[in-house]
Formats: structure tokens, C-alpha cells, sequence
């Protein structure tokens, strides 16, 4: 916002190559991208497999200039520093026209939400809407959690704890039972949600964040995935089912239960998982999937010996993840 008399003009050139989030930087840019415009909306589609990239300028004598442009051999220093394909060309369709005047506000809007959610609320409100949403997730943290270092963890948490858009099922399945469905994702941007990073990291990002609800709506996601007395290793990208072949994640999700248990009091969860928390038990004693079972020597998870082989070497055994 400009805070003194007179106008300026901002130009805002787009510059884009839309793919997949694994995909590396150096992408070519091989399907052609399609602009679609309505009044003030531009909308960028680019195949039937990504979803359009929505664009809406806020802001006086907003306009959109087609100036069709290929940016070549744009070099990225932090996928340079770290090895990775680094150089890659972009396509910009064109540049914005905005003139920002005193006590007026100039906002561009990118996004995948369609238009009625994009529309809901004007750049400002939403805006102060984030806000109080921060503000309320310091105030819900424990009391050593709401000021400085500890806060930014806490605000740095949030972006880790999300709704799975992907699975549909999930979400018509919780909503007709009054219920919500919660993940953790377990890294951005490579990773899905993975049931021993969620397990894990459960009690640093939901209980002692104060986000008790979305603790108790994440273990009971998982508890719907129990399948043979395992809960999913990982959700591959695009898929309805999980791997199951991990010996420790199931472990983990006790674990995970018990902490919820003693911080929050609350007896619910454990009422309604009970039934496959036996079921977990007597898989492992009677042995499930990959050779999951319980040592009986030692009463300890693991999994059973598997014969690795290559040329030159001799097979040898190996014991567990």
C-alpha cells in the first residue's frame, strides 16, 4: 500500500513452468499451455494431469497485457548447491498492469482453488483471517511454546499437518461420521504422508502444540488403514491404498497413542482403536506380511532374515529395518 499522494505504476511479468512437484527444474516445457480468460479471471491449463493455475489482480487500472515470452537457462542456485539438475527455461504469458494509489492495496492472487473460494474473501480479509489463525494456534500451545523461538516451531508445525485433497473416500467416509481427516505430510515437496514420520513426529507437532483434536482425527485416519495388522508405511502420490512394509511404523502408532492418552486425558481414541490394537497384537504373534512378527526369543518387532544378492558377492542375510 502507498503512503503518499500520486500513483505508481507496478508491472508484474509471469513466468512459469508448470510440472509435476518431483519433477526436476530442468523440465522442458512440452505441452502447450492454454489460456482461458473471463472478465478479470485468467486461468493457465497445462494437460489434464496438473490443475490450472488461476490468476486474479486486485488493484486500480488492473489489466493483463499478452506478450507471449521463453525465459532460457534460468539458473537455481539452491538445486545448484545441493547437485541437482539446476538450469531450466520458463514461459511467461505476458505482464500485469497495476497502479497503486494511496489507501489502496494492489494484490496478485495465484492459485489452484477453484473460483468461488478464490472470490470467498478479498485479498485483506483474507489476509487478517490468516492472522487470527496464527494468533490462535500460539494461544492453544502450551504457555513456554507462545513467545519467541518456540513460537516460530510452533507457526513452522502448521504447514506440516494437512487435509489428504486426494483421497476422496477418506473424506466423505470422516464427514458422514462427524469426523475430519488429518495427515502429516512428511516433507515438502518429495514426500507424502509416511506412518512412521507421522507417528514420530505426532506428539512435537499436534500435542504439544496444543492441537489436540487434529491428533485424535490423524490416529484415527490411520487406524481406518490397519490391513493385516500393519498401518500403511507411506501413501504413493495419486494412490487410494498404502504400502504396508514397514516393521516399526505399527509400533510407533502405540507409542503415539499412549503420549496422546497421557496428555490430553482423553480415553476416546483408544475406545474406538482398542478392537485393532488386538487385532495389531495378534497379527504380530501369529506373523503378517513381509515377515513381520514377534521375536520369540526376545519379544521384540522385526522382520525375517531376506536373502540379498548381486553379482560377485555371496547371498548373505540380513536382519530388519
Amino acid at each position: 500500500m502507498l503512503d503518499c499522494d500520486g500513483a505508481l505504476k507496478l508491472t508484474l511479468r509471469s513466468s512459469m513452468n508448470i510440472r509435476p512437484h518431483e519433477a526436476p527444474v530442468s523440465s522442458p516445457i512440452s505441452t502447450p499451455y492454454t489460456l482461458c480468460v473471463f472478465e478479470d479471471q485468467y486461468e493457465i491449463v497445462a494437460g489434464s494431469n496438473i490443475p490450472p493455475l488461476r490468476l486474479l489482480l486486485y488493484g486500480a487500472g488492473a489489466a493483463l497485457t499478452i506478450d507471449r515470452l521463453r525465459i532460457q537457462e534460468i539458473v537455481y542456485r539452491i538445486e545448484e548447491s545441493r547437485g541437482y539438475a539446476a538450469r531450466g527455461d520458463l514461459w511467461s504469458l505476458g505482464y500485469f498492469r497495476v497502479e497503486i494509489v494511496k489507501g489502496r492495496d494492489a494484490t496478485l492472487v495465484a492459485s489452484t482453488e477453484a473460483w468461488e473460494t478464490i472470490r470467498a474473501l478479498s485479498p485483506r480479509d483474507a489476509f487478517n483471517a490468516e492472522f487470527d489463525r496464527r494468533r490462535r494456534l500460539l494461544a492453544d500451545a502450551q504457555p513456554g511454546a507462545r513467545e519467541g523461538l518456540a513460537a516460530e516451531l510452533v507457526l513452522a508445525a502448521d504447514q506440516f499437518i494437512i487435509s489428504p485433497t486426494g483421497r476422496l473416500e477418506d473424506s466423505a467416509r470422516a464427514h458422514a461420521a462427524g469426523d475430519e481427516v488429518r495427515t502429516i505430510i512428511a516433507g515438502y515437496h518429495w514426500f507424502t504422508d509416511w506412518g512412521r514420520d507421522t507417528m514420530i513426529s505426532l506428539e512435537g507437532l499436534t500435542l504439544t502444540t496444543g492441537r489436540h483434536d487434529e491428533a485424535a482425527y490423524i490416529l484415527r485416519t490411520f487406524a481406518h488403514y490397519i490391513n493385516d495388522g500393519l498401518i500403511p508405511n507411506l501413501f504413493p502420490e495419486g494412490h487410494k491404498e498404502g504400502l504396508y512394509h514397514t516393521a516399526d511404523a505399527t509400533l510407533w502408532f502405540f507409542h503415539a497413542i499412549h503420549r496422546y492418552l497421557e496428555i490430553t486425558g482423553d480415553r476416546t481414541v483408544l475406545q474406538l482403536v482398542l478392537p485393532k490394537l488386538l487385532d495389531i497384537v495378534d497379527h504380530h504373534v501369529r506373523g503378517t506380511r513381509f515377515g513381520i512378527h514377534v521375536d520369540p526369543g526376545t519379544g521384540c518387532s522385526r522382520r525375517a532374515p531376506r536373502a540379498i544378492s548381486s553379482p560377485g558377492w555371496t547371498p548373505k542375510w540380513t536382519i530388519g529395518w
